[in-house]
């Protein structure tokens, strides 16, 4: 029998770093229709979602070429702009 109260932890691999994390301790990133990666903030969006760990550290110049490769999507030239803000309004 499923314990309920282990039942709600959701833990997700950072696409980075591949450690386990509680999803909630991790960035989620979703294609839209134009495949291309968009932040989910409230970690709503019905689609394939990548995990990305909320460290600073990992939030580089060259993170949107990587994110791209890993996912084979296209990135948006402001990503980086993006995580900037989402890390500012945290």
């Amino acid at each position: 029998m499923v314990n309920s109260s282990t039942k709600d932890i959701c833990y997700r691999t950072c696409l980075l770093t591949r450690k386990k994390q509680h999803k909630l301790d991790l960035i989620r990133f979703v294609k839209n229709s134009d495949n291309c990666l968009i932040i989910d903030e409230k970690q709503t969006i019905k689609q394939r979602g990548f995990y990305l760990s909320k460290d600073r550290s990992l939030i580089n110049k060259d993170l949107p070429m990587v994110l791209a490769k890993k996912t084979r999507t296209k990135i948006n030239l402001n990503l980086l702009d993006q995580l900037n803000i989402f890390f500012k309004n945290k």
